[in-house]
């Protein structure tokens, strides 16, 4: 009896033993798996409204329903694959992959992963979205460009015209020229060469009359004077590009090494883009009232030099000396930018 109960437990223990070791059942799938980390992508089909060094601002037309306009920004490891007859300029689409973290700005930004391909499809209609003031002189959101809205560069004047070449409009390209009535220039409100002015305009034939000036921003403009090769300038009109370096955050205004006087206006963030290279720094000195937003560099040129931009705001009126400090080998250098924020 005894010798039979021993077998039973040897046997029981043996089972036991056995279910241990064996592997788990399929159970329908992994158990506890841990997500995939890291980037999904999405497909994303869009026409380009600007390419700045590969760096795409684009209108969503499949793929980002919630979204207007969004920037893809090229990254050392995109892959690119664009089409000799479709190249990347505004109105070409394109078919991308992108990932799915998209920064919080505006316009927003996602990484670009791959471009697909590009095309010419001359069907769709599409109108450039920017951020318009109203015509009233309130402000404005994102909204596609009225044909009466024109934003250009002054390259000469002769009293009340003024030869502009058009940056952003809808029905105009090239150069134009625009009269603005001494009744529509406010008492403060200085033009000069090389200004960008944005407008409302009324056209009659191949008259163009300003009926409102929605904005003049001070500017250097290349070919006009004596100045330092464009590699070295820094133009109004590059903000976009400036923005990508800076995080999204959009300069009303980007300066140079050479304006050391600056007008601001107050809570609006400007930009300075100061020259330095891998054994050197810039390092903007701390000031009451003035805030230091974004800091960024673009890519080193064959000399080894990069702009370093600061994105800078001052949200009260007043007098503001700003003080940058060079930091190199052979010793410490100081920069001076007088600020008169209005």
């Amino acid at each position: 009896m005894r010798k039979f109960v021993f077998t039973i437990i040897c046997i029981v223990l043996a089972l036991a033993l056995l279910a241990a070791c064996a592997p788990a059942r399929d159970q329908g799938g992994p158990q506890n798996e841990t997500p995939q980390q890291g980037v999904h992508p999405y497909t994303l089909k869009a026409v380009i409204e600007s390419a700045v060094d590969g760096h795409l601002l684009v209108q969503p037309l499949e793929g980002l329903d919630q979204i207007d306009v969004i920037y893809l920004n090229r990254g050392d490891d995109t892959v690119m694959n664009v089409s000799p007859d479709a190249p990347l300029e505004p109105g070409t689409i394109v078919y991308a992959t992108i990932a799915d973290a998209i920064m919080e700005s505006y316009p927003p930004q996602v990484h670009l992963i791959e471009l697909i391909k590009t095309e010419i499809d001359e069907t769709i209609e599409w109108q450039p979205i920017i951020d318009v003031p109203a015509a009233d002189g309130s402000a404005g959101s994102s909204a596609l460009m009225p044909d009466e809205y024109v934003v250009g560069r002054v390259t000469h004047i002769s009293g009340e015209e003024y030869l502009i070449d058009v940056l952003e409009a809808n029905l105009y390209e090239g150069e134009i020229t625009l009269t603005i009535p001494a009744h529509v220039m406010d008492e403060n409100t200085i033009i000069d060469l090389g200004y960008t002015i944005s407008v409302y305009i009324a056209a009659q034939g191949a008259q163009y009359t300003v009926e409102k000036i929605v904005s003049v921003e001070e500017g250097v403009l290349r070919g006009i004077d004596e100045g330092p090769p464009e590699d070295d300038m820094v133009m109004l009109d590059d903000r976009e590009t400036v923005s990508a370096y800076l995080g999204g955050m959009f300069p009303n205004a980007v300066y140079d090494m050479d304006d050391d006087t600056i007008t601001a206006q107050a809570g609006l963030p400007f930009a300075i883009a100061l020259e330095e290279n891998c054994e050197s720094y810039w390092e903007l000195q701390a000031q009451s009232g003035v805030v230091l937003e974004a800091d960024g560099s673009d890519e080193p040129r064959e000399d080894g030099f990069y702009n370093h931009y600061f994105g800078i705001r001052i949200d009260e009126l007043g007098s503001y000396t700003l003080e940058f400090v060079l930091y190199a080998p052979d010793g410490e250098t100081s920069l001076v930018f007088d600020v008169t924020v209005e």
